[in-house]
């Protein structure tokens, strides 16, 4: 269970969890959660959860991405859109820089660009490449924090 992430209690944020596989014996337990299997009262915020593989040996699919969402805020994956009750979901493709060759950073015009909830604690983190995790007004989802820069036009006076 959790192919990438086994979640019994506790906080998971600010990850990207991407191209993990699980699969199962017969029992109808085993298999799920190709990204991430999640208890009740865990929190998982501000992290991209997407293009993971679960399969039962019955063939069946059991929450590929995520099994359990209650509890999952602010973060981005196709299976959110089960779970209303999560504030700030996305449901969007993140649009990485190149999956293909492991490269999950995001583009510039991905979603998950400014969509993360600030904690305390961000306020004097890193990323995973050593950046501020508050480069502009909010943290981004996943592990990766993606500078843009401020928009207009540019005056300049001698």
């Amino acid at each position: 269970m959790g192919g990438g992430i086994a979640q019994e209690d506790g906080i998971v944020e600010n990850c990207t969890i991407v191209s993990n596989a699980i699969t199962g014996n017969t029992t109808p337990v085993e298999g799920i959660g190709g990204g991430v299997y999640r208890l009740a009262g865990s929190i998982l915020r501000n992290c991209i959860i997407y293009d993971n593989y679960s399969v039962h040996a019955s063939g069946l699919g059991y929450g590929h991405d995520i099994h359990g969402t209650n509890g999952v805020t602010h973060s981005c994956s196709p299976e959110l859109v089960h779970d209303p009750s999560g504030s700030g979901n996305i449901t969007t493709a993140p649009i990485f820089v190149d999956a293909t060759v492991g490269n999950y950073r995001v583009e510039e015009e991905s979603p998950t660009i400014e969509m993360g909830t600030n904690t305390a604690w961000i306020i004097s983190a890193t990323d995973l490449d050593g950046n501020d995790r508050l480069l502009n007004k909010f943290v981004d989802m996943g592990a990766y924090e993606t500078f843009i820069p401020p928009s207009g036009t540019v005056l300049i006076l001698q």
